[in-house]
């Protein structure tokens, strides 16, 4: 994976290489505490001494006061009061109990330093899922929920980890996404390579937890097919109870309805599926986190209104009651790839910053940078960073057509030859059927499309198809600021062209992205311009549309 640093671009060892390096600091930063550590030992002989195990525990008064304290709660729905750990012992088992100590025996130096309101979310969303974990195992499939609730509660646990160790510029990279309403572990993945859920697997191994716990944390929601039957084998179970429950974790603790026919068709396979039990486990799941929040003085976010955030999720299925649940899941997990151009800024940070670790990390020098690295520039208010050759497209990509591709290569052979500039210019509507119900047609919007193109005033200039709603500008010798004026007398001829609405917005509007590069050098891959220009329209379209950005390639 390669960055864009202060210096020119810069090169981030293998992804698996850096979570290595990651999780060995973390091993080394934060252990866990001996009390947990001798649990894992007693536990892992084949006849538990029961009395050793007490005896140990009793060893750290403050987790002995919290494991009962919890213990106590409706959660575990005992039928009578546990006033000591013999007792708790004798009415939750010996494995249990030792999931309670681990789950509650995270090493304190992950929270130290981490934003109040970051840390309150975090541990919101941890309960949420680690309760909605416990209650789904119980109510949907009949089993224990002791394992689910505790893979659920560290599946995170790699999200402090790296908030440590890369600092600011990921805590805004977390905040952009939370308020997207996206999965994060996509997002990870495409700007950094990984995510925090590789990481929490990797780091819950070194700690020896027990490896169906570690199995189950490894589990996301996109790793799971809606609708598939239910594996016999326990392990199988509770990686789709701990998925799952991830989702209802979006809804409840995040806010974010529009998870829930996910949830229904992720909840299918289970032996008493109905939306009726998926409804009520939702609706009585809050007060459950909130009253396991206050037993374990923990902190939570506060603010969020869980009976409208379903109200909410219900309306939004009703306006699409003509889809299935299965449409609606693959058409999100179809766009969970996808990173929307606000947070663009803070993947580029969060990147550079995972560089720096990774310097930091190794003696061993990088290898020298590419020779097309690019430099970020925007017009319009926001950066847009140089295209990867991994990843997914951004938004508004499209593919090329055989001709465009072919046409670039030539363009940018005779840009080298003649040492001249070459700019790339993408328009495409904003909105591919905004025009539904109006006077103006499809075919009608293209030819005007066209025409627009076709009065850019430059020589040499080609213009070619660019998806179904887009065309492509060629414009040899041509600088990024001549190229960024022809864009904007585009949009501004479309402005004077089309009517506008009551806010004195135009009924239609059109994106642009280009790409230059002011002296293609040798074996220079037209592929660049093509992925930088497309990076950029994906991302004017994102700002809103009615945008020009650009980037320039070197």
């Amino acid at each position: 994976m390669q960055v864009q640093g202060a210096n020119g671009t810069e090169t981030v060892a293998n992804p698996a290489a850096v979570v290595e390096r990651v999780v060995a600091r973390a091993g080394e930063l934060y252990s866990l505490p001996a009390v947990a550590m001798k649990v894992l030992e007693l536990t892992e002989r084949a006849d538990v001494d029961a009395r050793a195990m007490k005896q140990c525990i009793e060893q750290d008064p403050a987790l002995t006061a919290k494991l009962l304290r919890v213990v106590n709660s409706s959660l575990f729905g005992l039928t009578r009061q546990v006033s000591d750990l013999n007792q708790a012992i004798a009415l939750l088992g010996t494995k249990p109990l030792k999931l309670l100590v681990l789950g509650f025996s995270l090493p304190g130096g992950l929270f130290t330093g981490i934003r109040a309101e970051a840390l309150g979310r975090y541990w919101r969303h941890s309960l949420t899922k680690a309760v909605a974990a416990r209650e789904l195992a119980e109510r949907l499939w009949g089993a224990a929920g002791d394992e689910p609730f505790i893979a659920a509660l560290l599946q995170d646990v790699g999200l402090l980890v790296l908030i440590q160790q890369l600092g600011e510029p990921f805590e805004r990279f977390i905040d952009k996404a939370f308020v997207r309403q996206q999965g994060l572990s996509p997002m990870e993945r495409s700007a950094l390579g990984f995510d925090h859920i590789t990481v929490s697997v990797e780091l819950l191994t070194r700690w020896s937890l027990p490896q169906s716990v570690v199995a189950a944390v490894g589990c996301r929601p996109e790793d799971l097919t809606p609708g598939a039957a239910a594996e016999a084998d326990a392990v199988d179970a509770l990686s789709r109870i701990v998925a799952l429950a991830e989702l209802v974790a979006r809804i409840v603790a995040d806010g974010q309805p529009t998870w829930l026919a996910e949830v229904y068709a992720q909840a299918e396979p289970s032996p008493r599926f109905s939306r009726a039990a998926i409804d009520a486990l939702l609706e009585g799941l809050q007060a459950r986190v909130e009253q396991l929040a206050e037993v374990m003085r923990l902190p939570v976010c506060d603010g969020i209104d869980c009976h409208a955030v379903l109200t909410a999720a219900h309306a939004q299925l009703a306006d699409v009651a003509c889809q299935t649940a299965a449409e609606l899941l693959a058409r999100r997990v179809g766009g969970m790839g996808e990173i929307e151009d606000a947070l663009l800024c803070e993947v580029r940070s969060a990147a550079e910053a995972m560089a720096r670790l990774t310097r930091s990390a190794s003696a061993k020098p990088a290898p020298p940078a590419r020779s097309t690295a690019s430099r970020d520039q925007s017009v319009g208010d926001e950066a847009v960073p140089r295209p990867t050759a991994k990843g997914p497209a951004a938004v508004g990509q499209t593919v090329a057509s055989a001709d465009l591709t072919a046409r670039l290569a030539d363009a940018v052979a005779s840009c080298r030859n003649a040492r001249c500039a070459l700019s790339l210019l993408l328009l495409r509507w904003d909105v591919a059927d905004q025009w539904t119900g109006r006077a103006l047609t499809p075919s009608a919007a293209r030819a005007l499309l066209r025409k627009l193109c076709d009065r850019i005033d430059h020589a040499g200039q080609t213009v070619l198809p660019y998806g179904d709603w887009g065309f492509a500008v060629i414009l040899p010798n041509c600088e990024r600021s001549a190229a960024v004026d022809s864009a904007h007398g585009v949009i501004s001829q479309l402005k004077e062209l089309l009517p506008h609405t009551g806010d004195r917005k135009p009924s239609l509007s059109l994106s642009a992205g280009i790409g230059t590069v002011s002296l293609p050098p040798r074996n220079f891959p037209p592929a660049d311009l093509l992925d930088g220009a497309a990076r950029c329209l994906g991302g004017a379209q994102a700002s809103g549309g009615g945008v020009v950005k650009s980037i320039e390639i070197y």
